[in-house]
């Protein structure tokens, strides 16, 4: 009798988040459709050439599909601590006023910079809905037993 071929299966396809970070993938997808278009601002000038104009009127459309992808991740339900800290790592996206260059995808877990992987909010930034969300992160890496 012949075995059927087995699908290879990624990590977390066999948690409790597995639909989660099947949306997080689609969303980094998304974003590196972002990565790959982003450059000078030149095209959102007046004396952007037509190429310029044109680049930059596909990067704001990638922008734009990053941020929908970006929504399902945040307002799906997370079932393990890993799922939301990963929703509040994509959350850090949408966030305006974070520090230009913090943020990253894949979410890999926290093994970034110095074992947490997080983007930052801005020096400039006001906002205490930001800190506030910066705060909980925080939390929830001290309770994973992970340093913040």
């Amino acid at each position: 009798m012949a075995q059927a071929k087995r699908k290879n299966t990624t990590a977390y396809a066999k948690t409790a988040d597995a639909e989660l970070f099947k949306l997080h993938d689609k969303f980094c997808k998304a974003y590196a459709a972002v990565l790959q278009l982003r450059g000078g601002g030149a095209g959102s000038l007046d004396t952007g050439t037509t190429q310029e104009k044109t680049r930059h009127r596909n990067w704001e459309r990638a922008v734009n599909i990053a941020t929908d992808k970006a929504r399902p991740v945040i307002e799906a339900p997370a079932l393990t601590l890993e799922g939301m800290l990963m929703k509040i790592h994509v959350a850090g996206f949408n966030f305006s006023y974070t520090k230009p260059g913090t943020f990253s995808v894949p979410y890999h877990g926290m093994i970034c910079k110095n074992g947490i992987q997080h983007w930052e909010a801005g020096e400039t930034d006001d906002s205490h809905e930001l800190a506030l969300v910066v705060s909980l992160r925080d939390d929830l890496h001290r309770f994973s037993g992970r340093r913040v």
